[in-house]
């Protein structure tokens, strides 16, 4: 996901178990670092969507714990929504 003009977010995964890692990849420099916050979830955010939503914060939501996360980039990583909770509307 695009977080700035030149960075973009990866974060989640599955290898052989769901992973917990977050890097950020600058396009104009190549290269690649952990961010300096991880997750404290295992993550599958796999083609969900995501949207970038200010200056550095995501919203996506997780398959495996049915969550909807917000990331602020380098900051907080948080569930603000949990899926399981909520009521179909008709």
């Amino acid at each position: 996901m695009q977080i700035t003009d030149r960075e973009i977010v990866i974060f989640g995964g599955f290898s052989g178990r769901f992973l917990r890692d977050c890097s950020i990849f600058d396009a104009q420099s190549n290269e690649m670092r952990k961010a300096a916050v991880q997750p404290d979830m295992d993550l599958f955010a796999f083609q969900m969507p995501s949207v970038r939503t200010g200056e550095r914060t995501i919203i996506t939501a997780d398959w495996q714990s049915k969550k909807v996360i917000e990331y602020n980039c380098d900051r907080v990583f948080k569930p603000i929504k949990d899926l399981k909770q909520t009521a179909p509307q008709y």
